[in-house]
């Protein structure tokens, strides 16, 4: 089950498939066209009984300056737009993840799951949200889909989500596993967990992945996946957990409620099933 992930030197953004669509960046209004145009493709796709599925990112070709002003200092070019952006300075790239709905409905679900197992404690107000926005890191940055914290004032806290969220709808195992290393590894995301839901557009399957930095390499250390056929649900590999001491840097404390966040059949499967009817499944 254990599966570890190399750390490799090449930018963050290099070498990505050849089938995620490329433009050069021109302005933030040529910018917004092209997500228009694009997300109409990717959301046509989702409705379609054709074997070929379009590509849920967009790379921009870009200046760091245009990287700076545009995207990271005001965030013009992507106001009220439904994405996550990750950006290389280094390599001139901004790579953008249209967020449909499918991608909504996981969030949500993974938030109320997280949500609710943290009521149960009593620490619903002790965490801070990450969800959108850009974690910086050595030249390069990230938005995860979701993320979670502690409070800013827990000693150890750096500033960045300890856990992060990534689902993938059209995007390969390749690519999912070099965001997980972008979140894990110390000098870029530092973060401790990384939950990954992969989605299947075919068929009623989804499959969550933990990952977590060793200290020294970053390794799968759960796989939960979670199936319909016909009427029944099929859930392998449950509970899902999140170490309590990940999450909050710190041991739960002795005679509370504290514990490790356990997500199990009663909360994976109302989920999955929530998820598979805003596929159409």
């Amino acid at each position: 089950m254990a599966r570890h992930i190399q750390l490799q030197n090449t930018k963050f953004l290099e070498d990505l498939p050849l089938s995620i669509p490329r433009y050069a960046y021109n302005g933030i209004d040529q910018f917004r066209e092209i997500i228009g145009f694009e997300r109409e493709r990717f959301e046509r796709s989702n409705h379609s009984q054709a074997t070929g599925l379009t590509n849920e990112y967009v790379l921009v070709k870009i200046t760091e300056r245009q990287i700076q002003t545009d995207f990271l200092n005001q965030g013009e070019a992507t106001t009220n737009l439904s994405l996550r952006v990750s950006y290389d300075l280094a390599a001139g790239f901004v790579l953008v993840k249209m967020m449909g709905p499918v991608h909504a409905e996981i969030q949500s679900q993974f938030k109320d799951m997280i949500t609710l197992s943290l009521i149960t404690m009593g620490l619903q107000f002790a965490v801070q949200s990450y969800g959108g926005v850009t974690v910086r890191g050595n030249g390069s940055g990230k938005e995860p889909d979701v993320g979670w914290g502690p409070a800013p004032n827990q000693p150890g806290h750096t500033g960045k989500p300890t856990v992060t969220l990534e689902v993938a709808v059209s995007e390969s195992q390749a690519k999912l596993e070099r965001d997980v290393g972008w979140w894990l590894r110390p000098t870029k995301g530092g973060t401790n967990v990384t939950a990954t839901v992969k989605v299947d557009r075919r068929a009623p399957h989804l499959t969550i992945d933990i990952w977590q930095w060793t200290g020294t390499d970053i390794e799968r250390t759960q796989q939960v996946t979670n199936s319909k056929v016909g009427s029944q649900v099929f859930v392998t590999g449950k509970p899902l957990i999140i170490p309590f001491h990940r999450f909050f840097l710190r041991q739960p404390t002795a005679g509370s409620a504290e514990r490790d966040i356990v997500l199990d059949q009663q909360e994976l499967v109302p989920s999955a099933e929530s998820v598979w009817r805003v596929q159409g499944f």
